[in-house]
């Protein structure tokens, strides 16, 4: 069955982890001083593959609309899932997938007071586009949409 139009989104890195790129020139380019940014951020490679007993699990707490709205925590976060942290759901990943063997990284940040969903979803962007040298590309597409009877 044809499915909609979406947007998709292309990652390439500029530098590959487990190391954090400094700052690119292109990641640059691509968070333009006036996006909002977190107050201050740490983020390093995560020491420990995955939470959970099958290593694959992670967390992530705090943020706005939490009870932590001011701090925003990630413990051991594929990238993928930064990815659609900060682009939300209307994206789709295409060349990026959920390696087993994929970096992970232990995020921990201040949110200044009152800052929306949107700001949010802004900031983590430009975190990953910072610290990593995250480059994308967004395009419309058609793709093949199986869906399942229930």
């Amino acid at each position: 069955m044809k499915g909609c139009a979406f947007c998709a989104l292309m990652a390439a890195f500029a530098a590959a982890p487990p190391e954090l790129a400094q700052s690119t020139q292109a990641a640059a380019a691509q968070a333009p001083a006036g996006d909002p940014a977190f107050e201050v951020a740490s983020m390093k490679v995560a020491a420990s593959p995955g939470l959970g007993p099958a290593g694959t699990g992670y967390a992530m707490t705090g943020g706005p609309g939490s009870t932590m709205p001011g701090r925003w925590t990630c413990t051991s976060v594929p990238l993928d899932v930064l990815i659609s942290q900060g682009w939300g759901d209307e994206f789709r990943l295409a060349g990026i997938s959920a390696r087993p063997d994929a970096p992970r990284f232990d995020i921990v940040a201040a949110i200044p007071p009152g800052t929306s969903m949107g700001d949010f979803h802004l900031m983590v962007r430009r975190l990953v586009r910072e610290r990593l040298g995250l480059v994308t590309h967004t395009e419309q597409r058609e793709v093949t949409v199986h869906r399942e009877k229930l």
